[in-house]
């Protein structure tokens, strides 16, 4: 969630976070992991650096000493077709994805590619949507473009990345 607007109102990020978390473990009694960043990446990803029941901020700042030494494939958005393609490469971490030229991950994988190289780099520009969990009746998948794409070849790629994500996720619930 984005809660830029409610700092004024509630208190800082971390402030939020706590009072959520407390929240939720005294209403329903469970522990939750909560990640805080400038964008949903660093957002989801600092929410899995360390377990259980754990508040953790990561900013840009962090991103090359905290994420860069992790392995690629605990990169949100790298599936395993793409984590053995990179694997075959000689790219083990995230800071070595970081480091590949973007004209080499484009050439490969289009749109994915490029989506992929800013994803190294801690940038995501994709919006936060407050509806996106409310009725869950369908498994897919979405990705927010960093350009506009012409014509069913660019599009390829990115088509077949979604449609393996989802098809991953539809067997794994048995659907």
């Amino acid at each position: 969630m984005d809660v830029t607007g409610c700092i004024h109102l509630f208190g800082s990020s971390f402030k939020i976070a706590q009072q959520i978390q407390q929240r939720i473990n005294n209403e329903i009694g469970v522990g939750v992991n909560i990640g805080i960043g400038p964008n949903k990446l660093l957002a989801k990803m600092a929410a899995e650096l360390r377990k259980p029941n754990q508040i953790i901020e990561l900013s840009l700042d962090d991103w090359p000493k905290i994420i860069w030494p992790l392995p690629v494939r605990e990169l949100f958005g790298v599936g395993s077709r793409i984590s053995r393609w990179l694997s075959t490469i000689g790219i083990q971490t995230i800071g070595e994805l970081a480091a590949l030229p973007v004209g080499i991950l484009r050439k490969r994988y289009g749109l994915v590619g490029e989506i992929l190289h800013y994803s190294a780099q801690g940038v995501d520009h994709s919006p936060v949507d407050p509806h996106s969990l409310d009725v869950i009746k369908s498994v897919g998948n979405q990705i927010t473009l960093p350009r506009d794409y012409y014509g069913y070849q660019q599009a390829k790629v990115v088509i077949l990345e979604l449609a393996e994500e989802v098809g991953q996720r539809a067997r794994k619930a048995g659907v």
